[in-house]
Order: structure tokens, then sequence, then C-alpha cells
């Protein structure tokens, strides 16, 4: 009996144990096909960026004033109603301009029945004729039309005004509508895409999550990227929809760059010249026009001919010319009631147009400006967060590339849709500014956009970084060794890709005639590293061709792009060596020499690559006139070894050691990392590049890729 059970608990935990096998079998199997899926949707979208909706400095400007055209010319701006004002303004202007106060003036008188004498000059006449020139002073003269006429230009340029704000007003309004519009198409195809997307792989991460695969955050992430994108589709849609609901015609596209406003030609042209920039402003000036005294004081200076038909025919006829000047001064004092009268009538004016104070418009423009300022701040701060995130999925295509097992295709698809996200952002700030500018202009109708514009300046964190690789003095130097080989099977940008990824800040390269070209690709396309240009020829010892060797290099690499030369000669490896050390030494010394002569001479630093075993006196030159000394520590990689062998050379200058290892002496670079951080050296050198990466690629499947 207790057989027969024994024997049915060993085949229930058979079964259990093969049910339990077959199901996590599958359950791996799921899960590998969704990381599979998700990998696929990273890779047919991560090369996307929707640069193309960014405008960058490099566009025109001036593709922004013909958007705010309006208002400038006021011929082709005016409503029917000023334009005719304005043209009846401008002849009565003429009119005055020709009025100097002159005038003809002529006299006639006969006497019917008596004689009349005339009680000025004592004549007893039948008739009389005068003829001559008046010329007025001020009522109706000089000055009364020399006043009508600066009243008349007052008035103008407040019809000016008036006429600016009356068409410039709706016309920008429907300006913004317009970028608006446009702005909103663009944003529309980008989170359609989106939507796309992230749909793709929103499904996935239920499914992993319900298999403990991923994260409750990351879950949450990718369904608030979701909710996001529908919010927005529907604000954006929703505006568009009813532009056309309305039957308003669809706006032709334009340019609309990212622009920069000068603040100081701001505040020159028209901070202090809003103080007159209204109407209100000119129809004040026009009724305070004039002295009312003057304008009611009367005086005028004549010149007369005269010419008597005198009564006796006996007396000859008198004639003769005479000059005079009238005053006449009026008895009421109601100038200050005239003057505020008209003062009144200005001022209902102004209420009827409702125009702002001029106070009113300065704290506008300065308050537009200051939103401007920080509008451009945030534009700044994005550019530089989409920085982040291109360098981020960067990263993340090199993992991919590269086999990494820190790829995690989730994540990568979540950073490029944050990437994405971005530009929907930076376009909300664009139409921000425009909007600010379309302000300013209904506030200054008279403002010229071209000359307060221009070019928006930002210089991408990646460009700033100084392009002397000499300047840069890492506190820790992380080197690779990168030799011809490795130009076989990885491209120039693929070779700096792997370095950034594994935080590499020094790279000892090798250059020759053939791959010159790939070289000097990988050092244009990064300025996150020091280059230390490697001489790895033997024969230098047997001649003394070092300058002629060095120059040779030189031509074929900018020395602008290195931080050092590094001497990578060896003279244990001649068959001779160890009859003839103190000779070798003393040609290795003398070509170290040499090689140093030449690195003052071009500012830059030295290093060389030796083994443990050189004697002290050796040692004490090459640690005298090299910058750093990299040890080769190869074959024998156990630490107590390694501790013993480079006690030596610790002790001539520990600051200017690099302990290097060399990979065929490891099974993958996390062993060869460990025992960098065992023994506890500040600066570390991998030997090499290319077998490095061959490494990486072998031990994907156990998870060493790094």
């Amino acid at each position: 009996m207790s057989t027969a059970l024994n024997s049915k608990i060993k085949v229930c935990c058979l079964l259990f144990f093969t049910w339990f096998y077959s199901f996590s079998q599958t359950k791996d199997s799921i899960v590998s096909n969704y990381i599979r899926e998700l990998s696929s949707i990273w890779t047919k979208n991560a090369h996307i960026t929707f640069n193309e909706y960014l405008n960058y400095p490099e566009q025109n400007v001036l593709s922004v004033p013909p958007l705010y055209t309006i208002g400038s010319n006021v011929s082709n701006n005016q409503s029917p109603k000023n334009s005719l004002q304005i043209q009846i303004n401008q002849l009565e202007q003429k009119i005055y301009k020709k009025d100097p106060g002159l005038s003809f003036i002529a006299a006639y008188q006969k006497n019917f029945k008596s004689p009349i004498a005339d009680p000025e000059d004592i004549v007893i006449f039948k008739q009389k004729f005068q003829t001559g020139v008046q010329w007025d002073f001020f009522r109706s003269g000089l000055y009364d039309s020399r006043s009508r006429l600066k009243e008349l230009q007052y008035k103008e340029k407040a019809l000016i005004y008036q006429s600016l704000n009356a068409v410039s007003g709706p016309a920008l309004k429907t300006n913004l509508n317009k970028i608006i519009y446009l702005l909103n198409e663009e944003k529309i195809i980008i989170l359609q895409h989106r939507k796309t997307f992230v749909e793709s792989f929103a499904n996935l991460t239920g499914q992993l999550l319900s298999l403990n695969q991923i994260s409750k955050e990351n879950y949450i992430k990718v369904q608030q990227h979701l909710n996001d994108i529908a919010y927005q589709l529907n604000v954006y849609q929703g505006y568009n929809d009813l532009h056309a609901n309305l039957k308003l015609s669809a706006p032709e596209k334009i340019i609309l760059p990212v622009f920069d406003i000068d603040y100081n030609k701001i505040a020159e042209q028209f901070i202090n010249a809003s103080l007159v920039d209204s109407s209100a402003y000119y129809n004040m000036l026009a009724a305070g026009t004039g002295n009312y005294f003057l304008k009611d004081l009367s005086l005028n200076a004549n010149a007369k001919y005269n010419f008597y038909d005198v009564y006796n025919s006996n007396v000859p006829n008198r004639s003769y010319m005479s000059v005079g000047v009238n005053l006449s001064v009026p008895l009421a004092f109601n100038q200050k009631d005239k003057k505020e009268r008209d003062l009144l009538t200005a001022q209902l004016l102004a209420q009827n147009s409702k125009p702002k104070s001029s106070l009113d418009t300065q704290n506008v423009i300065l308050n537009s400006l200051y939103e401007f300022k920080y509008k451009q701040k945030q534009y700044g701060n994005l550019l530089q967060k989409r920085e982040l995130f291109e360098e981020l999925i960067r990263n993340e295509k090199v993992k991919y590339h590269y086999g990494s097992v820190e790829f995690n295709p989730l994540t990568a698809n979540i950073i490029l849709d944050d990437l994405w996200s971005t530009i929907i952002e930076l376009l909300d700030l664009k139409q921000d500014m425009y909007r600010i500018l379309n302000e300013l202009k209904i506030n200054l109708p008279s403002l010229n956009v071209s000359q307060i514009i221009k070019p928006y300046t930002f210089e991408p964190v990646t460009m700033s970084i100084v392009e002397d690789q000499s300047l840069k003095d890492f506190k820790t130097i992380k080197a690779v060794y990168v030799w011809s080989d490795v130009f076989k099977t990885n491209s120039p940008a693929s070779v700096i890709n792997y370095c950034k990824l594994n935080n590499f800040n020094t790279l000892v390269v090798s250059v020759n005639k053939t791959d010159v070209s790939q070289v000097n690709e990988m050092m244009a396309l990064s300025r996150d590293f020091n280059f230390e240009l490697l001489i790895g020829s033997n024969k230098l010892l047997l001649n003394d061709h070092i300058q002629i060797y060095l120059d040779s290099l030189t031509a074929l690499v900018k020395l602008n792009k290195v931080s050092a030369i590094h001497l990578d000669v060896e003279p244990h490896t001649f068959e001779d060596f160890k009859a003839n050390k103190e000779v070798y030494f003393a040609k290795y010394l003398d070509l170290l020499a040499k090689a140093h002569s030449f690195t003052q001479k071009h500012k830059l630093k030295l290093s060389v690559s030796i083994p443990l075993n050189y004697p002290e006196n050796v040692l004490t030159s090459i640690f005298e006139k090299c910058d750093h000394v990299y040890l080769m520590a190869y074959e024998n990689v156990k630490p107590s070894f390694i501790n013993e062998k480079i006690k030596e050379e610790l002790s001539q200058g520990k600051e200017k050691v690099v302990l290097a290892f060399r990979t065929n002496d490891f099974s993958n670079k996390a062993q060869m990392d460990e025992l960098f951080s065992s023994l506890k050296i500040k600066h570390v050198a991998y030997h090499d590049l290319d077998e490095l990466i061959k490494m990486s690629k072998k031990n994907l499947n156990k998870g060493a890729g790094r």
C-alpha cells in the first residue's frame, strides 16, 4: 500500500514539474515574442526626429515682416472714410501754406449832391478812388494761417492713427488665427504619428505587466502618453475644425521661423514715442494750437494809392501813396474759456474712439516684452531638453546595435515619444511668440517689424565644447587602444557610439595612409574625447627618422584634434635585446627625448606604453618626460602579481600611471572592470577596441555585453 502511494506521489510530482516546466517555457516564449515586437517597433521609428518642424537660426527671419505689413503703409490701409478725411485735410494744409495773410484792397466813393471834405486829408472832392495791399498779422492773417496749418497737421496724424487702428486691429487678429491654424496643422501631423506609435505598443505593455515583466511605473507612463496625445489632438483639431465650420478658407502655407526681438530698438523707437502714438494725443495737440489772445487780436499793415477828383476845377486832382497800421483788441476776456472748450471737445473725441492712454500702452508693451523674453527662455530650455532626449536615444541605438543586455525596447520607445513631444511644446512656444508680436503690432500700429526683429540664436550644448582637444584634462582617464582593424567591420560613427556607451574619454589611435579618412572622420564626429596619436613602429629605434615620421603622421591628421603623442615602441621585442639592453634603452631614451621636444614645440602631451619590467633608471627618465605612462599588464592578470610588479612605477608618479589590460586575457569585459576596480588604480586602459567589440557581441547571450 505504501509502495503504491509513493508511486502515485512520484507520478503527481513528475506531472507537476512537467506542467510547470512547460508553463515556464511557454511564458518565456510569450515574453520573448513581446520583446521582439517592441524592438521591431523601435527599429521602424528610431530614425524619425520631426526636425523639419523646427526652425533653427539659419532660417531667414525676414520672412516674418510680411505677416505684419498691415498698417505700415497708410495709403494702402486706410478705411474709405478716413481716406477722404485725410485727403481733405491735406488739401486744406496746402491752402493755408499758401496764405501769408496778404489781401488786395480797393475803394471808390462818388458824391452826387454836394462836395465832401475828407476829414483825414482835408480835400473837397466829387469822387475818390483807393487801391493797395493789406497784410494781416493775427486774426484772419499770417499767424491765424500758421496756427490753422499746425492744427491740421496734428489732426492728420490723429486721422492716420485712427485709420491704422481701424484697419490693422481686425486684420492682425485674423493674421494670428492664420498662424494658429498653420501651427496646429503641424502639431496634428506629429500627434497623429505619436498616437499610432504609442498605441502600437500600449497593449504589449499591458500584457507584460500581467506577466510581471515590466514595472507598473512604465505601464502608467505609456497610458499617460496616450491620454496626453488624445487631449492635445482634441484641442488642436477642434480649433481647425471650427475654422472650417465657420466657412473660413484654410490659409496658404507660409514660413514661420523662430525669431528674437531687439529690445533696445523697441525702447529707443517706441517706448518713449508711445506717449504720442495715439489719435487722442494728436487731437489734444490740435485743440491746443495757438494763443487765443493772439487769435482774437487784429493787426494789419496796408499800403494804398489814393486818387481824388477835387470839386474845384481850378485845383488839380490829387493823388498820393500812403501806408498805415490798424490795431483792434477785443475787450471780452474769454480766451481761457475758449481753450477749455476746445480741449473738452478733443477729450470727447478721444472717449468716442476709446483709445488707450499713453501710460496703458507703455505698460502693455513692457509686459509683452517681458512675456516674450520668458517664452524665449522656455524655448531655449526645451531645446536643451530635446538635446538630452537625443543623447538618450543615441545611447539606445548603440545598445541595440551592439546587442547590449541593457537595451530595453519599452524604455527606448518611451524616450522616443518624449523626444517627439518636445516638438509639440516648441511649436506651442513659437505660437506664443507670434501672439506677443501681434500684440505689439496692435498696440503700436506704426511698428515696422523688420526693424525690431533679429535671428534667434541657440548654441547646442554639444556644439559649445572646446574643439581644441589638448585643453581637456580629465581627472580620471578611461582609455582604449584603437587600431586599424576596427574599421574593417565598424564605421567611424559606430566606433564613437560604442566608446560613448562605455564611457571612454581617451582614444589611443593608430593611423596610416590606408585608414586616415576613417580616423579623421572619427575625430570630427565627437569632441567628447582626447585623441592620442599612437606611434607604434619599432624600426624607429634603428634609425634617426623620428622627426620625419612625426611630420608625416601629423600631415595626415590635424594637430588641433590631437591631445598627445603616444609612443608604443618596444625595444624588448628585438631578438638581441637581452644581450644589448643598455644599447637599446639608450636608443629608446634618445627617441623619447626627440618625441618630447616635438610635443613641447606643438604644445602636446606625451604618453608611452611600456611593460612592467623596465629598470629604475629608465623609468625615471620616462616619468620625467611623459605626462602619462601606460603599463601593459598582459598575460599574468593575478591581482597579487600586478600589485607587486607596478610598485616601482607607482613610486615614480602614481598620478601618471595608466594601467592597461588586454582583452585576450579575459573572458568578458565585466572581468576586466572587476579587476580594475579591485586594484584601485585611478587611470585605466583597454587593449584593444576591435577585440573589445567582438568580445561584447560574443558574450551577449551571457549578459556580459558591457
